[in-house]
């Protein structure tokens, strides 16, 4: 088995299937959805929740929201969750960031993101958040006080941002975060340690010294910490919920304001291509 295949992919999505509460099998063209804006009202927001934990599925729709939304009127809050797998950044080496042998015995999937900054592991106990906006409108601050602010309303755990933008609990990072500009799009994204599965995170990064030369980025390390540790009640759905609500001001008791996005083959046949190199 080939560990690191460096395999992503592409989407061209002609059509994207949206289910609601309720109302499960609502059908939009892509040409709605992209287009679907307030001329007024540039604060509008849309939240979209993928029902795929496939890492290239999801890293693909976060791609493809960025290459073809049109944010300059509106902006989206995008959460997916993932089963295990390590996601290095653009410009890492991933003989120097994951534990290649640990990878493999463990049937964990490895994958590089289209950001910079450095490498994570994700599990269905690690939320994914992609805020994206227009260029001229990109606020990392503002996203990352989006978050804190939900976790602390809701849960009373008191979230602070360190000066290098990450997100910590008790000096403990919870959170990383990195972002892609582009020239009339951007997006933030960050990692949120709900109830993360603390050994097979450190045996995927848990990485020997192997006296590799190279001049890719090099992750820093940090200790860190689940909300569940200080918090036994939370949630990965609790917090999309919240955090949901609290990014579009929405009462906390209903989920209208969310779009329920399914990225797969059976709903866009032929818009999936493999690249391996």
């Amino acid at each position: 088995m080939n560990i690191f295949r460096n395999s992503y992919l592409l989407l061209r999505y002609h059509q994207v299937k949206i289910t609601r509460l309720g109302n499960m099998n609502s059908y939009y063209p892509v040409s709605i959805i992209a287009t679907r804006s307030i001329a007024d009202d540039v604060s509008k927001k849309l939240v979209f929740i993928s029902k795929s934990n496939n890492i290239f599925e999801n890293l693909a729709l976060e791609d493809w929201f960025y290459k073809n939304f049109d944010f300059e009127n509106q902006s989206l809050l995008f959460m997916w969750v993932n089963t295990p797998c390590v996601v290095i950044g653009r410009h890492q080496n991933p003989w120097l960031e994951v534990n290649l042998k640990n990878l493999s015995q463990n049937s964990v999937l490895l994958s590089r993101r289209n950001s910079g900054g450095g490498t994570v592991y994700h599990d269905q106990g690690n939320l994914n958040c992609s805020f994206f906006t227009s260029r001229a409108r990109y606020n990392r601050k503002y996203n990352l006080e989006t978050i804190c602010g939900s976790i602390r309303s809701h849960w009373n755990l008191d979230l602070t941002i360190s000066p290098k933008e990450d997100i910590l609990l008790n000096s403990y990072k919870v959170s990383g975060t990195a972002s892609k500009l582009g020239h009339r799009n951007a997006y933030h994204h960050c990692t949120l340690l709900v109830d993360v599965d603390p050994s097979l995170l450190h045996q995927m990064l848990n990485v020997h010294e192997l006296g590799i030369q190279s001049n890719s980025t090099p992750s820093v390390r940090s200790p860190t910490l689940n909300l569940k540790a200080c918090c036994p009640e939370i949630s990965v759905d609790e917090v999309i919920h919240i955090l949901g609500c609290y990014y579009i001001k929405n009462s906390p008791l209903c989920f209208q304001g969310f779009d329920f996005v399914t990225p797969s083959e059976e709903n866009f046949p032929g818009n999936f291509v493999i690249i391996i190199t």
